[in-house]
């Protein structure tokens, strides 16, 4: 009985729990803004878990310069030159390279 009474009462802390965790990685996901604020809070973090991997992530406006950079030299290739080398990151599935 008492076993019984214990596993509901977790049950009871763990759900809150993971339903707030649940949401919170969606909002991460999906919400640019978000996602800003809490990278922008974990560089305070010390350590690795923290400062040296957040602080290492590019920022927006570094993400929009690597995708210029990237556009300028495709677009500065010859079209078919251009179209080969996308190919095969498209065959070598190195699609998320691209995806900056």
């Amino acid at each position: 009985m008492k076993t019984n009474l214990k596993k509901r009462k977790t049950l009871w802390i763990l759900i809150p729990i993971i339903i707030v965790l649940i949401i919170i990685t969606t909002l991460y996901i999906n919400n640019k803004t978000f996602k800003t604020k809490v990278n922008n809070l974990m560089e305070r973090l010390p350590g690795f878990a923290g400062g040296e991997y957040f602080r290492n992530s590019p920022t927006d406006m570094e993400r929009q310069v690597m995708r210029s950079e990237l556009a300028d030299y495709y677009l500065a290739l010859e079209p078919e030159t251009a179209a080969d080398k996308l190919y095969i990151i498209k065959k070598k599935k190195m699609i998320n390279y691209i995806k900056i």
